[in-house]
């Protein structure tokens, strides 16, 4: 019984690591892009959009949930360990994009992102019930979720060093000269070089790497009484797996949660994309290079503490 309970706290702690890595750099980095992106724009208007990383954004919400539809189907052929490790890889794929920015490769970054994120939540779900008991599901789930919302912590840490040793580089747009400083829109904001871009990014890529190696080393093996394990599945054809979410749509109690999922999609866009950009984005605000890092740390601690009150 405890090698049986050791085993199941190490597929446990291994899925919040890989979870951890996972988004160490993609919601660090989304506080961020927009302005990394506005950065390159004004110096090379014709390599990336002014406003791509809102668009970017928008395409990956499109793309997740367009994805959200058919990843079960590829999470019963793959396994939930495999499908963990090829949603984690469309995350590395959308970080390295940033080593040599460009219209074409963000935006479809941006979509296998979305893939990533439908494949991602699928395999997560499936390997923790396969790796939980009726009795140890809601305490898997808030470890594996804490050691995930370190993400945060780590990468506000990261953001912070990285801004520290290019700290002598930094020169808010208002002080470059006219033509610098007031693009075509007018804005006042802090500028990214390119070597820093490079750093932040190639760190981000970094640690979304480990982020596959976990995934790819997870074990497989499901516990015994396990909550939904291979045995206990039914298998269903792909139209049959449709007809199910069509008819979940309909549910009266899907759609009286229905505000709520619009709700918490809003309150995500803004804490993850618009709040984080205007701390960049603000002339008053532009010269404190610091702001980013301290906002992803404020924020870690908080999803951390807010944990163990569960």
């Amino acid at each position: 019984m405890a090698s049986s309970r050791a085993f199941e706290m190490l597929c446990i702690v291994l899925l919040g690591l890989g979870q951890m890595c996972i988004f160490t750099g993609y919601d660090t980095q989304s506080f961020v892009a927009e302005s990394v992106l506005h950065s390159v724009n004004s110096r090379e208007p014709t390599r990336i959009d002014a406003f791509a990383g809102y668009y970017g954004q928008a395409t990956c919400s499109a793309a997740y949930m367009t994805a959200c539809l058919f990843a079960p189907s590829i999470l019963r052929i793959l396994s939930p360990k495999w499908t963990l490790f090829l949603g984690s890889l469309c995350f590395t794929v959308y970080q390295i994009g940033f080593m040599y920015l460009n219209n074409v490769y963000y935006y479809s970054s941006c979509a296998v992102m979305g893939l990533g994120f439908a494949l991602y939540y699928s395999g997560h779900g499936a390997y923790l019930t396969s790796h939980s008991t009726r009795k140890t599901l809601e305490q898997n789930s808030a470890i594996a979720w804490t050691i995930a919302c370190l993400c945060m912590i780590v990468g506000g840490g990261i953001l912070a060093g990285i801004f520290s040793l290019n700290s002598d580089l930094v020169i808010p747009a208002s002080l470059l000269n006219v033509t610098d400083a007031l693009p075509k829109h007018g804005a006042f904001y802090r500028q990214f070089s390119d070597s820093e871009i490079r750093m932040m990014y190639g760190a981000f890529a970094a640690v979304t790497f480990c982020a596959n190696l976990i995934f790819a080393l997870t074990p497989s093996r499901e516990i015994e009484d396990c909550i939904e394990g291979k045995h206990m599945k039914i298998q269903k054809t792909f139209r049959e797996e449709m007809s199910m979410i069509r008819d979940i749509f309909a549910d009266k109690r899907m759609i009286t949660l229905s505000p709520l999922f619009v709700h918490l999609g809003l309150y995500t866009s803004f804490w993850v994309c618009v709040y984080p950009t205007s701390l960049v984005f603000t002339k008053s605000l532009s010269a404190h290079i610091y702001l980013p890092a301290i906002y992803s740390l404020a924020v870690g601690v908080g999803e951390v503490v807010s944990k163990f009150g569960c």
